[in-house]
């Protein structure tokens, strides 16, 4: 199920990107009937537009119900394309912090203790440090934008499959047949690499603000 975070206009701007891909779709499958609105054409033989735009809506409500459903693990495995520690907080101290040059690892090191080497002592550690600064508005800022890359390319390649299925219903040309799935895989790519970057630009901000201000910051005004 969605994160509590993705409420609002996060929400919506998963709904907005559902409704943009829907509408993509629906012009490949209908481009034949579309060709006989124009002067001309009214003779050309229509794939029912209507029809189309009622499979396709199936389609997105579909992919959308299965994105909320499924299990964790299996929307990492399809974003982050493994099951455990799927995270990228897993090499948060080993790597990502190893190359950020706003602050002195030392700094960082004196303020958590020995960095731990391993995958899930790494998220451990990061995740009570997250647990600190959650409610800075940055930080905050930061999950909502990965959480979206997150959803939309799960979303993606789920909308993927009902997508095929169209295709081997309604198949009307080669275009369609080509360039739908690409489409699709196309926009799932880009938002996984969307959601590493944004995965580890959150990790690093967290760490940033602990070895920079740290409690300080964390603490709440009295």
């Amino acid at each position: 199920m969605f994160s509590p975070l993705l409420r609002g206009r996060a929400l919506v701007r998963i709904v907005y990107m559902l409704l943009f891909d829907a509408g993509v779709l629906w012009i490949l499958f209908s481009w034949q009937y579309l060709r006989t609105l124009f002067p001309g054409n009214e003779d050309m033989p229509g794939a029912g537009g209507w029809v189309n735009a009622v499979l396709v809506g199936i389609a997105a409500l579909v992919s959308l119900w299965a994105t909320r459903r499924i299990p964790p693990t299996w929307k990492d495995a399809i974003v982050f394309w493994r099951t455990r520690n799927a995270f990228p907080a897993r090499r948060a101290f080993s790597q990502l912090a190893q190359n950020d040059y706003r602050y002195r690892l030392e700094t960082l090191q004196q303020k958590t203790g020995p960095f731990p080497a391993d995958p899930v002592g790494q998220q451990a550690l990061w995740h009570s440090l997250y647990r600190k600064f959650a409610d800075v508005p940055i930080i905050r800022q930061q999950c909502i934008q990965y959480q979206l890359c997150y959803e939309i390319a799960a979303l993606s390649l789920l909308l993927l499959f009902p997508m095929l299925v169209l295709v081997a219903i309604r198949w009307s040309s080669q275009s369609v047949l080509l360039l739908g799935p690409g489409f699709l895989l196309g926009q799932y790519i880009m938002f996984v690499i969307a959601t590493h970057w944004t995965a580890n630009e959150l990790i690093k901000g967290v760490m940033a603000l602990e070895a920079m201000i740290g409690d300080d910051l964390a603490k709440p005004e009295t």
